[in-house]
């Protein structure tokens, strides 16, 4: 898979006058995006709950992640980052991207606007769409 940088905005939620622009890594095989701890920290946001995650060796660790809002590409989102330590790298993962309603073109190594997919809305056909009515 073709990794690239885009340039990412954070800010905390609570105190969006603290703001930060740096460059990541796509990386649409990553789930959550990554920023580091010591960047959070800066912005004034702290954790909010730990989850855990499998490693490719087979490990399980775990790993805090903290809610901000996030920009590129003339997109905004709220998102749910893991936290990640000094010498880890900051990425950019594929819930963020599609949080984004964006999508990776691999040839031309940037993201692309798309269509997201909606599978059960309006689908009255759907038995359990209809108990939740």
């Amino acid at each position: 898979m073709a990794t690239f940088i885009v340039k990412l905005g954070v800010w905390n939620c609570e105190r969006p006058e603290k703001f930060e622009e740096f460059g990541v890594v796509v990386d649409a095989a990553e789930v959550f995006s990554r920023i580091s701890r010591s960047r959070l920290e800066r912005l004034d946001v702290r954790a909010g709950r730990k989850m855990l995650f499998r490693m490719p060796d087979g490990r399980v660790i775990e790993r805090e992640l903290a809610a901000v809002q996030v920009a590129a590409e003339g997109r905004t989102a709220l998102e749910n980052v893991v936290l990640t330590e000094d010498g880890e790298i900051e990425l950019l993962g594929s819930h963020t991207i599609e949080g984004f309603g964006l999508a990776v073109d691999q040839v031309q190594k940037k993201l692309v606007p798309t269509v997201m997919w909606a599978l059960a809305i309006g689908n009255s056909q759907e038995p359990w769409l209809e108990a939740r009515s």
